[in-house]
């Protein structure tokens, strides 16, 4: 008898909280002060003089990976994996895209050290940079019209200096090594 009175009691406080009415859904946004300081407000980032940036948290949970090959097989891939690295404030998923084969041990420390430098800024924006391929025109047809190729040379990183109003600009290269996209400083 004891066995169902607890039983029952456990139930009945199993399901109290279902009853109870769901919160409010209110609209936070992600502010980068001034300063490089995130602030979350339910305000304009503008009415306190930051600019909103609409990504994750840093330390918040992100997907592991869009593939499975342990590297990034197409350019929005690694832009992915780059961008998810540094929202994330994440040193070491940044520097699982970055190309290291043939660095020597001392300028990997040092590259090290400025991958980390990179993460632990707030980003504001995160571009591919391109260049224009154009082939020669054909001899045999001095009409045609050359075709214009686009080819992707770096990743242009936009952040705001820690304890600072100043934006700072980072290129990284862009190489393709077995079949991957990866990053170069």
């Amino acid at each position: 008898m004891l066995r169902s009175g607890l039983a029952t009691a456990a139930l009945l406080l199993a399901t109290l909280p279902a009853g109870w009415p769901a919160p409010a859904a209110a609209t936070i946004r992600r502010c980068v002060m001034p300063g490089g300081n995130v602030v979350h407000t339910d305000r304009s980032c503008s009415a306190i003089g930051a600019v909103e940036q609409s990504r994750h948290e840093p330390g918040a949970a992100f997907p592991s990976r869009l593939y499975h090959g342990g590297c990034a097989r197409t350019l929005p891939d690694l832009v992915y994996e780059v961008t998810s690295a540094i929202d994330g404030r994440d040193v070491n998923r940044l520097a699982a895209s970055y190309h290291w084969p043939g660095l020597p041990g001392s300028a990997a420390n040092a590259t090290m050290d400025r991958l980390d430098e990179l993460a632990a800024r707030p980003l504001l924006d995160l571009r591919i940079v391109t260049t224009d391929v154009t082939p020669a025109t054909p001899q045999d047809d001095p009409f045609a019209i050359p075709e214009v190729r686009v080819r992707p040379t770096g990743l242009r990183i936009e952040q705001v200096l820690p304890d600072s109003r100043a934006q700072v600009t980072t290129m990284l290269g862009l190489h393709r090594h077995m079949d991957c996209w990866w990053v170069r400083l």
